[in-house]
Order: structure tokens, then C-alpha cells, then sequence
């Protein structure tokens, strides 16, 4: 098992944990069509979509 214990910026306060955020997105039928990179288990759901730029691209239509 990867040992990420001395990561201070993937440790979770929340969780109490290291890890990582990874934004998937689906399609109505439950298939991924975009999977972000990964960010830093700490930052929030909000943030790490932020980060992604996924929304960027999209017009009021689409959310």
C-alpha cells in the first residue's frame, strides 16, 4: 500500500486521512465521460471542481 502519511497537503482534517479528489463525470446511462486529474485530499468538492475547469466551458443550457 502507497504510504502518504507525511503528504501534509492530502491529509483530510474531515476524514482524518490521506488522500486524494478526483471529479468523475456521467453520462445518463452511468458511463464516464471525463475524469479530472487529481487534487489534494484536502480541498473541498467545490474546490476540486474549480480546479478541474470543467465547468468552464459550459453555457447556463448545460448545467
Amino acid at each position: 500500500m502507497l504510504d502518504l502519511g507525511h503528504h501534509r497537503q492530502l491529509f483530510s482534517s474531515k476524514h482524518k486521512t490521506t488522500g486524494l479528489n478526483v471529479q468523475v463525470l456521467y453520462d445518463l446511462e452511468g458511463n464516464p465521460i471525463w475524469i479530472s486529474g487529481p487534487v489534494d485530499g484536502r480541498d473541498h468538492d467545490v474546490a476540486a471542481l474549480a480546479a478541474s475547469r470543467l465547468l468552464d466551458g459550459l453555457g447556463p443550457r448545460n448545467c
